[in-house]
């Protein structure tokens, strides 16, 4: 516990050194230090929401017919990312559904 509270303390030290600098705040060590990882955080996040694949179509076949199957398919039809287009009673449904593009 002591090792954390070293660390803590050493860290809080290194920080007032590089944001004081010769008794007035380092504007550069500011901006570097805090608002740079926001900057990149929205930039990669605006990059990578153009590429997120929303209403997939998808066939279910439920099988099992239990209440945690039946709940993960609520879930999925729930969300953004997935739209169940077509229940089916067979595996053979399924995969007729699949080549068919419907799913």
């Amino acid at each position: 516990m002591q090792q954390f509270k070293n660390f803590f303390s050493e860290l809080q030290e290194a920080f007032k050194q590089e944001l004081i600098n010769t008794g007035r705040l380092n504007k550069t060590a500011i901006m570097l230090l805090l608002l740079m990882p926001v900057i990149y955080t929205i930039i990669f996040a605006y990059t990578y929401a153009a590429n997120v694949l929303n209403d997939i179509p998808v066939a279910v076949c439920d099988l099992q017919q239990s209440k945690i199957s039946r709940t993960a398919i609520f879930n999925y039809d729930t969300s953004d990312r997935f739209n169940i287009v077509k229940h089916v009673n067979s595996l053979d449904e399924l995969e007729a559904c699949i080549k068919s593009g419907q799913a």
